[in-house]
């Protein structure tokens, strides 16, 4: 096919920074088209749109459902919105990307899945660490596990305290426009939302990026009062521990994982989000009582961008979603696991 063609959907501040730019940058190189961008503030579209380039906005939905000429949607919304603007978006047959996660609810996500699998649309999760390449090297190290150089896999750790996610990423286009919501999704299975919409919108990530290192599913066994740490364990034995606030710095970003095996561990020290650089990793191993470090030279591509690359190749028919809507729906169930033992930890205390 010529050209991807996409609609973007959403101009707010994740939208411009994360997506727009680099889906822009694909089209100045004539790797996509950008057929228009709707958002509910009509004045910022036309801002955000001229600043990028990009030709026509879009007056409505039904203006970009009713388009012949959209052959992928990439919808950068409120994810508690997502249960009722993406169905309508899935109906229309194209592939269709949003942020992570994939609701707020796990309801509202099987309510998504559902969607997608009427329509038989695929649908692509946000989760762009699966595309840094340092990631990428460690999924590849550890599907050797097993191995004589590594032996079996035993640990896996991701310590994500708060810090500078932006990078230095110049700020988003603003207007005094507001914006009203007709429905949001809510979750009623656990006793704080608001603590546990905060815990979904920061640390999903990494929810999810254990999960996609184990290469299997994981339990939640233990969560603390403090809501500092999560514990959990793979369905073959495989210790899990994300650190989510065991410090906090208002600069840099302090991102670690490691990866630990019988004869050798992975390093990753992950970029921010919004860094122009990939993640760097550090593998070390012991054979016959020599210890080797490994310190590879990644490709020079940053998470962002290598995903906006993934949804084109997605559209093209040149690869499947990293995540998609259905194994999405496993990460609202961890969160949701969670805060049922923290609850149970805070009445116990």
């Amino acid at each position: 096919m010529a050209s991807p063609r996409l609609a973007l959907i959403g101009a707010g501040n994740m939208a411009q920074r994360a997506h727009i730019r680099n889906y822009a940058a694909l089209a100045r190189e004539g790797r996509c088209k950008i057929v228009g961008l709707l958002d509910a503030r009509p004045e910022l579209a036309r801002r955000v749109a001229h600043s990028y380039d990009i030709a026509h906005t879009f007056g409505d939905l039904p203006e970009v459902l009713d388009n012949p000429q959209v052959d992928g949607i990439v919808a950068i919304l409120p994810y508690d919105q997502h249960v009722v603007v993406v169905p309508k978006l899935l109906a229309k047959g194209v592939p269709v990307f949003t942020e992570k996660p994939l609701a707020l609810s796990v309801s509202a996500g099987e309510r998504l899945v559902a969607a997608g699998e009427k329509y038989h649309a695929t649908h692509m999760i946000g989760y762009h660490k699966r595309c840094d390449p340092a990631v990428q090297y460690a999924r590849q190290l550890v599907s050797t596990e097993g191995s004589e150089n590594l032996g079996r896999m035993r640990y896996i750790r991701v310590t994500m305290p708060p810090g500078d996610w932006v990078d230095g990423s110049l700020p988003a286009i603003t207007t005094s426009e507001s914006m009203t919501y007709a429905e949001q999704d809510r979750p009623d299975d656990v006793r704080s939302v608001a603590a546990y919409d905060a815990f979904v919108n920061y640390y999903i990530h990494q929810v999810n990026l254990i999960r996609f290192l184990l290469g299997t599913p994981y339990t939640v066994r233990f969560a603390d009062r403090a809501g500092t740490l999560l514990c959990g364990e793979s369905s073959r034995g495989i210790s899990v521990t994300l650190e989510m606030e065991p410090f906090r710095l208002s600069h840099g970003w302090w991102e670690q994982v490691l990866i630990g095996f019988e004869h050798a561990f992975i390093e990753m020290k992950l970029a921010a989000p919004l860094a122009e650089t990939p993640g760097q990793i550090r593998f070390v191993t012991e054979q016959a009582s020599e210890v080797r470090e490994q310190r590879p030279v990644l490709p020079s591509v940053s998470a962002m961008r290598q995903q906006a690359m993934t949804f084109l190749d997605v559209i093209e028919g040149k690869g499947v979603p990293p995540c998609n809507a259905r194994e999405a729906i496993e990460d609202l169930k961890i969160a949701r696991a969670w805060f049922q033992y923290r609850d149970l930890a805070s009445a116990s205390g």
